[in-house]
């Protein structure tokens, strides 16, 4: 029987080889020996079962990559159960160029092993699925970028003839054709003019708020409030207000309340637009989504014109008063599903428990699904055993972010004595929400609370008084009053 220690001796082939075994037989031991028979190959180690080396991605689809463990391995003593006996491997992808310009390979969030796959003994002879995809640059032309996928194992103390084995090389070329977004936007800009992402201009005269954008995969999306533009209560009507979110972070701008101007965070629960939000001049601000959508806000006077730029991550997947981005106006003009409103502009228009502008919204946080994670560290030849994971599909190497001690956008996960994952918040200055951002022009009014009044019996009058007049200032301040009171009398006397 073939077991490890042949593997190990004399020749030390290791894992990754294929093996056969060949027989023969004789009559004899001085006889002719028969013709072999030989086996099937059996090969050894981990391999990929991609019926080609060579995986080619294009714009946002995914790419999974089968591996299959075929021979087993040994645990400690008493160590054999699920929870730890297992064998990881890393995905490590060399970094050819740090420029920005250039394409990257990202993995999938896993439950376990963010980067790379997890085998326990009964995974023996099952594919394991390894999912990857591509994160662009924030350009619109056309790239090709050939890359390299290695997964390897870590150190495995129980049972050393699997530690730093490196599986056979998967080529991976990432390509993006974005010529789909060429001169595609919608906005909405005073008194509100519309426009879908594929270009039919139309008229919102309602006033409220309204969905402007929203993706229907991931959990993004962009709201408009709206007001009389000559505050009569008649049209015409302008924007006031614009609220960005992703996951359980808002991004507001607003100039709805008396026009004084409101800029911060209302809600930063997921903490990944830390560094979306840019300030590019006092009156033109820019938000990046995750999904590399950006939404540009111009400040015009009292109000403001609001203008979404899609990726190709939008591409038949968007709704709204944006309308669906797939090429054609045909379908632009759609009732919010489930409404039988006789005029499409209404039914995307949400209720104060809905509104983003509401600091009490109820929000679901950003999909662990939806983060995309690397173990790759800067200036790294190797795999590390810290992932690095975000929410960001583009890559906004150029960005020059506002409110960067407001949120953390990036989870950066270190591996435990259990081979899991968990986040470590490094870099987490995130302290509070409401008091995020507030423009020097509003100071007073955001910082305002609203007071409470008690009301009083003669009884509970007489309590709240005896209890004041028990604290140890009043006494002392009690007796300054009689001091400068019996000062004052003496100046009173003829």
């Amino acid at each position: 029987m073939l077991t490890e220690s042949h593997l190990k001796t004399p020749r030390k082939f290791g894992l990754g080889v294929n093996i056969v075994c060949s027989i023969t037989a004789t009559t004899e031991p001085t006889s002719s020996e028969s013709v072999p028979v030989i086996s099937p190959e059996k090969f050894l180690g981990i391999r990929a079962l991609n019926s080609s080396s060579h995986v080619h991605i294009t714009n946002q689809m995914v790419a999974d990559v089968y591996y299959e463990l075929t021979v087993p391995f040994g645990c400690p003593e008493g160590h054999d159960d699920d929870s730890h006996c297992y064998l990881d491997a890393t995905l490590f992808i060399p970094q050819t160029s740090t420029t920005c310009n250039k394409p990257d390979i990202i993995h999938s969030n896993s439950e376990v092993n963010s980067c790379g796959l997890r085998f326990y003994r009964s995974d023996v002879g099952k594919p394991k699925k390894l999912q990857v995809q591509p994160k662009f640059p924030t350009s619109t032309v056309q790239l090709s970028q050939p890359m390299t996928l290695v997964l390897t194992t870590v150190e495995n103390e129980a049972h050393l003839f699997f530690s730093d084995y490196s599986v056979d090389k998967m080529q991976v070329t990432v390509s993006t054709d974005q010529t789909v977004l060429n001169n595609k936007y919608c906005y909405a800009v005073c008194d509100p003019h519309m426009f879908t992402f594929d270009g039919l201009p139309y008229e919102n005269q309602n006033a409220g708020t309204f969905d402007l954008y929203i993706h229907q995969e991931y959990n993004q999306r962009v709201q408009i409030e709206t007001k009389s533009c000559s505050n009569n209560g008649r049209s015409p009507y302008c924007v006031c207000g614009v609220a960005v979110q992703a996951g359980s972070d808002v991004f507001v701008l607003s100039t709805c309340n008396n026009r004084l101007l409101d800029v911060r965070f209302v809600q930063c629960g997921d903490r990944i637009l830390q560094q979306k939000v840019n300030e590019i001049s006092k009156t033109h601000y820019r938000v990046t989504l995750p999904s590399g959508t950006y939404v540009d806000i111009h400040l015009v006077g009292d109000f403001m014109n609001v203008y979404v730029y899609p990726s190709v991550a939008d591409f038949k997947k968007t709704s709204g008063l944006c309308g669906l981005f797939d090429g054609t106006t045909n379908n632009d003009r759609l009732n919010r599903p489930g409404s039988n409103d006789s005029d499409p502009n209404i039914s995307w228009m949400v209720k104060e428990p809905e509104s983003l502008f509401n600091e009490n919204v109820g929000l679901l946080p950003w999909e662990d699904r939806y983060r995309f994670c690397t173990c790759n560290e800067r200036n790294s030849n190797k795999p590390v055993n810290i992932a690095t994971c975000d929410a960001t599909l583009k890559k906004t190497c150029d960005a020059k972010p506002m409110f960067t001690d407001r949120c953390v956008n990036k989870r950066r996960k270190r591996r435990d004595a259990n081979g899991i994952y968990r986040p470590t918040d490094e870099g987490d200055l995130h302290k509070t929400v409401q008091l995020a951002f507030v423009s020097n022009n509003q100071d007073s009014f955001m910082g305002r609370k609203k007071r409470s009044i008690k009301h009083y019996t003669e009884e509970t009058a007489r309590q709240d008084c005896m209890q004041l007049m028990n604290t140890t200032a009043f006494q002392r301040c009690s007796k300054c009053a009689r001091i400068r009171l019996h000062i004052d009398n003496k100046r009173l006397r003829p």
